[in-house]
């Protein structure tokens, strides 16, 4: 379950994160935000693309951190569960973004609420949905730091920790610049970060794959 869990969002995460962006921008392009009238004019039912792929995330990272749970020895398995706990809480959170992209957003442009839409809509920096995100992906990165002592091995295992760890630390640190203020996250320093941040959760995804993949062959 761990290895498939990984397949699946090493093909999801660049769909609903920085490639599935450069897709929606080439077809239906979202001008930068002035105001709820304005994305209205330009919103096309495209634009929800990446947060369909991001359904997918809601399924693998738990199931990732439950077979990381499994795997870990007695005497771990406190900590792994936790952070099976956290991983639960991220999904729940989470959900509630991409379902508010992919059908608040749209229903609100149908009727013309520009006030639901400047609330829920994330190419806003001041809407809601970005302080859920920032610490929905925060608690992953807490669920992270949990799995660590499932991986106590040399090679692979150290290279698969050392990527949980960085992911824990840059998911947190990202929650709480968030708390100090959301709108961080659509300036050139917050988009700097989530191009790193997704560099580094793919190469983690990679390292667990194959550490997982290895462990099965054993």
């Amino acid at each position: 379950m761990g290895f498939w869990a990984g397949v699946l969002l090493l093909v999801a995460l660049p769909l609903s994160g920085p490639l599935g962006m450069v897709l929606v921008s080439a077809v239906a392009p979202q001008p930068p935000w002035t105001d709820a009238a304005t994305f209205m004019r330009h919103y096309h039912p495209l634009q929800a693309l990446p947060f369909l792929f991001g359904f997918v995330l809601l399924l693998a990272f738990p199931a990732l951190q439950v077979a990381l749970h499994l795997r870990a020895r007695p005497a771990a398995q406190p900590f792994t569960l936790l952070g099976v706990v956290f991983a639960a809480v991220f999904a729940a959170l989470i959900a509630f973004n991409y379902i508010a992209q992919t059908a608040l957003v749209p229903a609100a442009v149908a009727r013309g609420d520009g006030a639901l839409v400047a609330l829920f809509s994330m190419n806003s920096p001041t809407a809601i949905c970005w302080a859920i995100e920032m610490f929905g992906y925060g608690f992953l990165g807490v669920a992270s730091l949990c799995a660590l002592p499932a991986l106590p091995g040399p090679g692979l295992e150290r290279v698969s920790r050392i990527l949980l760890a960085l992911n824990g630390v840059i998911s947190v640190l990202g929650a709480a610049l968030t708390a100090r203020d959301a709108r961080w996250v659509l300036t050139p320093a917050g988009l700097v970060a989530f191009l790193a941040w997704n560099v580094v959760i793919l190469a983690m995804v990679l390292a667990l794959v194959l550490t997982l993949r290895g462990r099965a062959r054993s």
